[in-house]
């Protein structure tokens, strides 16, 4: 089931990220804007795009938004977009999108809730794109003007976007996919889990344990290849 009821650790591996790598193309699916207009990403041909995947009750994405709006201020001619995906945390007040109405509402609600500057996307229900690009919460790729990815993120981390920006990233973290996350403040999990109700919240806190021993998976894996390198 894509668009899941109850949050639950078995619907996500934070060890793999599937989707484009570096120089391949990403599918030009039909996306929808706000306001009811059909774009593709090839509409933006001849820019780069850099594109988040996100939801409102996406404490890992909303953390973001703020320094990604500043980006795209620096950056105007860069085209920044969120591609809004299925609800991370759902609960009682925003639950797994059933039709497209309510996923084009809990977009609009988020421009206004938290302030996004950045164009919205918004992927179909089936969640097509998301899926193609790996179907983690809040992911980053990178596409040139030919629309080939040229650098991608299990996990957004705005900082290397910005370095990325001012060509003063790393080449060797062109060459990393995934990567442990910075964690959201207390009050930023509190605020975006209490927008889906109490189930999103106690969902959250009743999965903790595996999330952790989850991360803490990844953090060894990355390390041991670090070593190995």
């Amino acid at each position: 089931m894509y668009n899941y009821d109850r949050f639950s650790t078995k619907f996500f591996d934070f060890s793999k990220f599937t989707g484009p790598k570096r120089g391949q193309s990403v599918s030009d699916f039909l996306l929808t804007t706000i306001d009811g207009r059909e774009v593709k990403l090839s509409d933006y041909k001849g820019r780069k795009i850099i594109l988040e995947t996100g939801s409102t009750t996406c404490p890992m994405y909303v953390k973001n938004i703020n320094p990604m709006n500043e980006l795209a201020k620096k950056f105007p001619e860069v085209k920044f977009v969120v591609l809004y995906v299925r609800e991370a945390h759902p609960g009682g007040k925003i639950k797994g999108h059933r039709n497209y109405d309510e996923k084009l509402k809990c977009a609009t609600d988020l421009i206004i809730a938290e302030n996004e500057h950045r164009e919205i996307l918004i992927d179909n229900l089936e969640g097509m794109l998301h899926s193609e690009l790996g179907l983690l919460p809040d992911m980053l790729y990178v596409l040139d003007e030919e629309g080939r990815v040229v650098f991608r993120s299990s996990w957004n981390e705005p900082k290397l976007v910005q370095d990325f920006l001012h060509q003063k990233l790393d080449p060797k973290e062109l060459e990393v996919d995934i990567r442990e996350p910075s964690k959201p403040n207390p009050l930023q999990i509190i605020r975006t889990t209490a927008r889906g109700g109490f189930i999103s919240f106690w969902d959250l806190i009743l999965s903790l344990p595996k999330l952790i021993l989850m991360h803490r998976e990844v953090q060894k894996k990355l390390k041991n290849e670090k070593h190995l390198n």
